[in-house]
């Protein structure tokens, strides 16, 4: 496929590899989305796959004014870390350097993907 990914034909359906790997693994067909871990779309090692919801999906992805998922500018001078979890967004804080925005959305990250 042109985005890197794989997909197969099974009984005149076409269907993604890394949605069918993740059936075959869980017994169960994935909810909206299911992402690569490492971001390699030809990557379909089922421990490089997780399902998650679109909301979240568009939350990890990458502020453009600073280059990391979840850390965005505030006023030009601080920098604000959210994380979608529980289905509502968190707010993780604001802080002096995108480093300890990071940091911050990372321990979160950790905290909430463990329960």
């Amino acid at each position: 496929m042109p985005d890197g990914g794989f997909s197969i034909r099974l009984f005149e359906q076409r269907y993604r590899t890394h949605r069918v790997i993740w059936a075959m693994q869980t017994g169960t067909w994935p909810g909206d989305i299911v992402r690569h871990r490492d971001g390699d779309r030809s990557n379909n090692r089922f421990d490089n796959l997780y399902d998650t919801t679109r909301v979240e999906c568009q939350q990890s992805t990458r502020s453009s004014a600073t280059g990391e998922p979840g850390v965005y500018v505030h006023r030009g001078k601080r920098y604000l870390a959210r994380l979608w979890a529980e289905g509502r967004s968190l707010y993780l804080g604001s802080f002096g350097t995108v480093e300890e925005a990071k940091e911050a959305r990372c321990a979160a990250e950790r905290k909430y993907r463990q329960q």
